[in-house]
């Protein structure tokens, strides 16, 4: 079903690019290369766990219509291929228990929508459409007596537009939880290949820059399924450690890269053959350094 938000708008300018980074040639991916369908993650350091479940399924643009959210003033629908991939994300960090869904173009790894449904004490949906001058903001919240109605049904809305400038029209964005698409599947196989690509991040874009910086055995334990057989591997496997860090002018200041609760400069460990993302590492504020393991994967 489609939503759609209410007229209260607000207009934002985007007022920091990154000039030609932002501009250039759209990243291309190599679908071969994506070996996974499902990915669970768990970490513990103290009294902190973060837990983690992505799951990757083909789609196309008429299933992804029918979940836009469009806004009254703006309700153009994308130029979408036929063929495209939802990325679903649920996890829990400090408490706060968070669904998130990415439709994305698996050519270049360009959002169509990212929404957020965030569940606690104070519930909030929350999606972002880029529509090439710029990028849609949805907020929706339960009014009083509203909080057990489904979130379509949410009366407290409001818009906010993020446009681009003038300088960079129709630019093509992406967001955090696409990387694990893109370090499957990217051109990134010896250390020093690097591939950047622009990221909406904080009412933003940020072009991020991914990196091999090494070559190392990391040592696993995880249960793996394919074609319906589960097996444990443990042990260590040949992997990529690759730098995934935000390349900041003085006017992104705090555009720090957020990833499954994770922060800061952060480095994802791929398998170097199934190109399966082993490991995730960045700083949670209270807890500091942090590595959020695979304990689970799913292969086709």
């Amino acid at each position: 079903m489609v939503v759609r938000a209410s007229r209260l708008s607000a207009v934002v300018v985007v007022a920091a690019l990154l000039g030609v980074g932002l501009q250039a040639e759209s990243l291309q991916l190599d679908l071969s290369r994506l070996s996974w369908t499902e990915l669970d993650y768990k970490a513990r350091k103290a009294i902190l766990t973060v837990t983690s479940e992505l799951r990757l399924q083909p789609t196309d643009a008429s299933e992804m219509t029918e979940n836009l959210v469009l806004a009254e003033e703006r309700t153009e629908l994308p130029a979408a291929g036929e063929d495209l991939l939802l990325l679903t994300l649920r996890s829990k960090v400090l408490g706060k228990t968070s669904n998130v869904r990415l439709w994305l173009d698996p050519s270049d790894a360009r959002s169509y929508q990212r929404d957020e449904l965030s569940a606690g004490s104070r519930p909030r949906f929350r999606a972002y459409r880029p529509m090439g001058e710029g990028v849609q903001r949805t907020t929706l919240r339960p009014a009083a007596g509203e909080k057990d109605r489904p979130y379509g049904e949410w009366s407290e809305r409001e818009e906010r537009f993020i446009a681009f400038p003038a300088d960079a029209p129709e630019m093509i964005v992406s967001e955090a939880l696409a990387l694990f698409v893109v370090v499957s599947t990217a051109s990134l196989n010896a250390p020093g290949d690097v591939v950047t690509l622009p990221i909406f991040l904080k009412d933003r874009v940020v072009e991020v820059q991914l990196e091999v910086v090494e070559k190392l055995e990391l040592k696993v334990r995880f249960d793996q399924t394919l074609a319906g057989e589960t097996q444990r591997v443990e042990g260590t496997r040949p992997a990529l450690g690759i730098s995934v860090s935000a390349v900041l002018q003085e006017a992104d200041e705090g555009a720090e890269i957020e990833l499954l609760g994770l922060e800061g400069d952060i480095v994802m460990t791929v398998d170097a053959e199934t190109r399966v993302p082993l490991q995730i590492s960045g700083r949670i504020p209270i807890a500091g350094l942090v590595n959020v393991k695979l304990t689970r994967v799913v292969l086709e």
